[in-house]
C-alpha cells in the first residue's frame, strides 16, 4: 500500500486479513483511508466499505456513506439490495423484502 496507494488489492487483501481476525475496526479504517487517498471512485473499495458497515451493524455509518455508494455507476440491483439491507437493520421489513429478494 506504501508502494503504490492507487492499487486497491493489497486494500482488499488486508481489509480480509482484518475481517478473518474479528478486527471490523481496523478493517474499515483501511478500507476507508484508501477511499481518501487515491481511490476516491474506486467502486470495489466503495462496496467493500459498505458491505462491512452493513455486516458489523452500523446502520448511521452505512446510511451516511449510501449516497456517496449509490452515485457511482453500480449495478442498480447492487444498490436496491443495500438499500434492502439498510430497511433491514431498520427493522422496516415491509420496505425491505421487495428489494432483497432480487438481490439475492
Amino acid at each position: 500500500m506504501k508502494i503504490n496507494p492507487y492499487a486497491p488489492e493489497p486494500v482488499l487483501m488486508l481489509t480480509d486479513y482484518y475481517l478473518r481476525k474479528k478486527d471490523v475496526t481496523s478493517a474499515l479504517r483501511i478500507v476507508s483511508n484508501a477511499l481518501k487517498v487515491g481511490n476516491k471512485n474506486n467502486i470495489m473499495l466503495k462496496m467493500a466499505k459498505m458491505k462491512i458497515l452493513l455486516d458489523s451493524g452500523n446502520l448511521e455509518a452505512a446510511k451516511d456513506f449510501y449516497d456517496e455508494f449509490s452515485s457511482n455507476d453500480i449495478n442498480e440491483e447492487i444498490v436496491k439490495g443495500v438499500n434492502g439491507r439498510i430497511y433491514f437493520l431498520e427493522k422496516n421489513y415491509s420496505e425491505a423484502m421487495p428489494l432483497l429478494q432480487n438481490f439475492y
